[in-house]
């Protein structure tokens, strides 16, 4: 049962509206006959985060970023971050079960250095598609404006799923994105993988997810990036809140992540290695709630949870161990 939450008052709201200029975040807007949507910049990495247009104008203009003295804006962004002890993983999978949400959610479940992949909230309208996949790998050049990147240092997208939607993002970093409508359910597993391989200075990245309620592996696509040839590094996954519209830091988010694997594929034999163990982080944006989060072992791994009355049960910076779960590798559509 979710927590009670903490509403904002309208005047609490409104005597917040005249700091909203100093930190407002940039939207792009993307016209789409599938996605009727815009995008805002995420603040955990350079990526592009959606939100529905059917609501978020007035959103926007009562967006009211935190002060020292005043009503934050958002839910803190909390992260697992796995530190498998290899360098040449070449493939991540991990699992997500959602157990509550509210519109402007990402739930991001497999991360490394150069993107990442999870499932979406955008409204609760339920009318439109309004959750989504979104698999996104950025440009290998510092920058915000993806129009303004070089065609040499963009990423390459090659071999598009049936329905899947591409694009270009900018904002905090560019790159290429993927999004898919993806009718994901409150306490419902959710499965995906990032498969990486080289080409040359390429590093080259392909999205699989499970549609849910199913057996069918759904390929989003491969994107490219000039990225060294690097593999997988650096993995995590985290909790973020991008409706940032001061009534969503009082509505909790919690998800359960667990059974994740990483695949060692350039040593023969391949061997599968359980990601086991996390260390909690969380963002330091100085507009988000920051006492309202935790983390921990649950009965499928591990779980985050931000916003509403959610209190701190361990330390940001502690290591969470879940190696007492017993777990076995994923059976994946591979060649």
């Amino acid at each position: 049962m979710a927590p009670p939450h903490r509403w904002v008052s309208q005047s609490q709201l409104q005597s917040n509206i005249h700091i909203a200029n100093s930190c407002q975040q940039s939207l792009e807007n993307l016209s789409s006959p599938f996605f009727n949507f815009s995008f805002e910049r995420c603040t955990v990495c350079p990526s592009i985060c959606s939100f529905s247009t059917s609501t978020s104008s007035s959103l926007i203009h009562n967006q009211a970023m935190a002060s020292s003295n005043s009503e934050c804006c958002a839910a803190r962004s909390v992260h697992l971050r796995f530190q498998p002890d290899d360098e040449c993983v070449d493939l991540f999978y991990n699992e997500v079960t959602v157990e509550r949400t509210t519109s402007g959610s990402y739930f991001m479940v497999c991360g490394w250095s150069c993107g990442y992949f999870g499932i979406q909230q955008l409204t609760d309208d339920m009318k439109h598609n309004n959750k989504i996949a979104l698999f996104s790998v950025w440009d290998p050049i510092t920058g915000d404006d993806p129009h303004r990147v070089n065609p040499s240092n963009r990423v390459v997208v090659e071999n598009v799923g049936c329905g899947v939607q591409v694009d270009r993002f900018g904002g905090e970093g560019t790159g290429a994105k993927l999004m898919a409508p993806l009718p994901w359910k409150l306490d419902e597993t959710v499965a995906c993988f990032v498969q990486a391989h080289r080409e040359g200075h390429l590093s080259c990245y392909t999205g699989w997810i499970k549609r849910p309620g199913t057996d069918d592996w759904w390929r989003l696509g491969t994107l490219k990036t000039r990225a060294g040839g690097i593999l997988l590094k650096h993995l995590y996954s985290f909790i973020e809140d991008f409706r940032r519209d001061v009534y969503s830091a009082h509505q909790n988010r919690q998800a359960l992540f667990g059974n994740g694997w990483v695949r060692v594929g350039e040593k023969h034999p391949t061997r599968w290695r359980p990601l086991s163990t996390a260390h909690f982080t969380a963002s330091d944006a100085e507009w988000e709630a920051k006492e309202t989060i935790d983390a921990g072992t649950c009965t499928k791994g591990f779980y985050l949870s931000t916003g509403g009355d959610v209190c701190f049960s361990i330390d940001i910076g502690c290591r969470i161990d879940c190696s007492h779960i017993h777990c076995t590798p994923p059976t994946l559509p591979l060649p």
